[in-house]
């Protein structure tokens, strides 16, 4: 009889350890100074032109350590990342320039719009300057937008470039950061004129 309440135990906490749900992924633990592994730079020309605006504009990606975009251009990890669309530059320069750039919305160079959240047929797009976290758990992943701040940007051979951000967020907290990498450069004029709908690659990330 023992034997039998033995093995009937036995199956009763097989039977609960199979049927408990799995444990939920552990949340990503947000930095307040990350360190960005790597990066891109899309170049769009006088992207403003019909704004009146005739300075260049390039969009800044840098993204830590665990993010990474797969073959579909999706973006795919647990990170932060990090995305400046309009750093203004004048109209002789093609790359990032050295120097300090701050927040304004003059479309000046050495400047870059803030973030902001668009409403459209009531989906909320990103639009400026922001950071995304990004979960394992996609419905915790959220958005914290650029309001203030600098950046600072030191270019070795126009290849190596030191960047330090100090920045702060719509919710008055504050984010720094570094990078220190190859920034690729990527010229989008062709397939961007001036006004046209930029490729997002926050809409592209990847959810298993």
């Amino acid at each position: 009889m023992n034997k039998l309440k033995t093995i009937l135990f036995s199956l009763i906490l097989v039977s609960f350890i199979a049927c408990k749900p799995a444990e939920p992924p552990a949340p990503y633990p947000y930095e307040t100074n990350p360190k960005f592994m790597w990066g891109f730079a899309d170049f769009y020309g006088n992207y403003y032109q019909n704004y009146e605006i005739e300075n260049n504009v390039v969009s800044l990606n840098l993204f830590t350590e665990k993010l990474a975009i797969n073959d579909k251009f999706q973006l795919e990890g647990v990170g932060q990342y990090l995305i400046i669309e309009d750093i203004f530059s004048a109209s002789s320069d093609t790359l990032l320039p050295n120097g300090e750039y701050k927040v304004a919305e003059t479309g000046e160079p050495f400047t870059f719009y803030g973030g902001k959240k668009f409403e459209d047929n009531h989906d909320a797009i990103p639009s400026g300057a922001f950071i995304h976290y990004i979960e394992a758990d996609p419905t915790k992943s959220k958005i914290a937008y650029i309001t203030d701040g600098t950046m600072n940007i030191h270019a070795k051979n126009d290849t190596i470039y030191s960047i330090s951000c100090d920045f702060i967020l719509d919710g008055k907290t504050e984010l720094k950061g570094t990078f220190n990498n190859v920034l690729y450069h990527i010229d989008r004029v062709a397939e961007t004129p001036p006004s046209a709908v930029r490729r997002k690659l926050i809409s592209h990330i990847h959810t298993p």
